[in-house]
């Protein structure tokens, strides 16, 4: 039962996860059986700014300087999401401090729930930041039995570049139609 819930769960956190906003909707953990509610993501990262942030994080993994935290051992197996847990403060100082933090030793028992376990991490760990601060957590990408995590610092050390710009896409004026729909021409006298 527990291993079916697990996956629906997964499944629905697949559909509204990424999308730009979240409807309200309610999420239960099954480790702490809390209920989370999401109304809307403060913000939400392109696949061009994903890009760039494993990039970073391969550079950063190159030169030895990327953030790590590794999970404790599991006695029953269970995922390692509980928000009591002692490493979720761990892994908010790391946020904080790094920006970019790879999360170790997710789901040692099972490598096909390593990106579920990694998304319902997260929403925990929104809901655990969320006392303390207004920013969001994303999932950037899972690896083997590890996830890369994003949470930007106030101010922010890494700059995610955007194309988007206040105003650039402006509605188009429709022009004069009469009463059949057809484009009145207008004559110069």
């Amino acid at each position: 039962m527990p291993s079916t819930f697990r996956f629906l769960l997964g499944i629905l956190l697949f559909f509204f996860f990424w999308a730009e906003t979240l409807h309200a909707f309610s999420v239960t953990s099954p480790t702490t059986r809390r209920t989370y509610w999401t109304t809307t993501r403060l913000f939400a990262v392109t696949p061009n700014q994903i890009k760039f942030l494993r990039k970073e994080a391969a550079q950063r993994l190159a030169r030895k300087s990327l953030s790590q935290v590794f999970l404790p051992d599991q006695e029953d197996g269970m995922m390692m999401t509980s928000s009591s847990s002692s490493s979720f403060p761990a892994i908010w100082e790391a946020l904080q401090q790094h920006e970019l933090v790879q999360i170790r030793g997710i789901s040692r028992d099972n490598i096909r729930h390593v990106y579920v376990t990694a998304q319902q991490m997260v929403l925990e760990l929104n809901y655990f930041m969320s006392t303390k601060t207004r920013t969001q957590v994303e999932l950037i990408e899972t690896s083997g039995h590890s996830a890369l995590l994003y949470a930007p610092a106030d101010p922010p050390r890494i700059i995610l570049r955007s194309s988007y710009k206040e105003g650039q896409w402006t509605k188009k004026p429709k022009k004069p139609r009469d009463h059949r729909g057809q484009i009145i021409q207008v004559e110069d006298l």
